[in-house]
């Protein structure tokens, strides 16, 4: 049985953190991240294709609420990075569909509608598809905001379909390093922030002022915004469960 990304708990967990980070939510409970280790060095994980539904409802409805003051008038996804995260979302801001963006593509594919991407591979929209974005304000969806490159190559595929203007959501922000390079006219939302960890004794410990709260529009420093909790649907707020 899969064990990660599956409930919700009551209990934050204190540093150091030997495998976990739970990381709070926008209703006041955590949820439970693996830390993925790299030499001395930690940070935590989110797999929106992997969560359970109890998880991905609570993300979609999260996140729809931090892009509808944005003003998006479509969605796009990129599958196997919160594809499946961005047709929640699209459904809860009542859009008609939403744009899948994939690294695999179709034999009438076009270059014109590609980017270079991290890891040597290459981001593509369907041409019979793509033209739903141009003068449009679209928002790219991910499950987790930590590669600059995959982020900036996220809004230019966006661009070369002509869309309007770009906006980046996510539900995690991971760290602080997708920041620096970063353009500053991007706007950039995320449900909930995490920091980088670094080995101390006993486990890992987050390194200070590296949770980049200020994208989190319903936290506000880090605390929650007055009055988020009881605005989140019931059947999320009342499925409590530790993990």
């Amino acid at each position: 049985m899969p064990t990660d990304w599956q409930h919700f708990s009551q209990a934050p967990g204190h540093p150091p953190f030997v495998e976990r980070f739970f990381a709070r939510m926008p209703d006041g409970r955590f949820l439970g991240l693996p830390l993925r280790e790299s030499g001395d060095l930690a940070v935590a994980d989110f797999v929106a294709e992997q969560a359970g539904f109890l998880v991905l409802d609570a993300m979609a409805e999260w996140l729809s609420r931090a892009i509808r003051p944005l003003r998006a008038e479509l969605v796009v996804g990129l599958s196997g990075h919160g594809g499946i995260l961005a047709a929640e979302v699209a459904r809860r801001l009542s859009h008609p569909n939403w744009l899948a963006a994939t690294d695999r593509p179709r034999p009438w594919f076009s270059d014109a509608l590609s980017v270079s991407a991290p890891c040597g591979t290459r981001w593509w929209l369907d041409p019979g598809q793509a033209g739903q974005l141009r003068g449009r304000r679209a928002v790219l969806v991910h499950d987790v905001l930590a590669a600059p490159a995959g982020l900036a190559a996220g809004a230019a595929l966006l661009a070369k379909a002509g869309a309007a203007a770009a906006i980046v959501a996510a539900a995690m922000a991971q760290g602080d390093g997708w920041v620096a390079t970063l353009p500053a006219a991007l706007p950039v939302v995320a449900v909930f922030a995490t920091p980088s960890f670094h080995l101390g004794r006993g486990g890992w410990v987050p390194d200070e002022g590296s949770a980049v709260w200020r994208v989190c529009p319903l936290f506000r420093h880090g605390t929650l915004m007055p009055g988020t909790a009881s605005a989140v649907l019931p059947s999320v707020r009342g499925a409590g469960s530790t993990g």
